[in-house]
């Protein structure tokens, strides 16, 4: 669902939500010497946002 208020950042993230889509990302804007040392095909997708028993939205880090 995107959240019209911020309607870039919802986008965005729908779009990195899905591995395939992230892979084709990083082929297209990393430089080719980084993109050799990744394994891609185990990319894991972290959702980072949580939402709290009072409905207040937070983001986890990510280590």
């Amino acid at each position: 669902m995107f959240d019209l208020k911020h309607p870039h950042d919802s986008f965005f993230k729908h779009l990195m939500s899905n591995p395939q889509n992230v892979r084709d990302f990083i082929k297209a804007f990393l430089p080719a010497k980084i993109v050799r040392n990744l394994d891609l095909e185990n990319l894991k997708i972290i959702d980072t946002e949580k939402i709290d028993k009072r409905y207040k939205r937070y983001y986890l880090d990510i280590s």
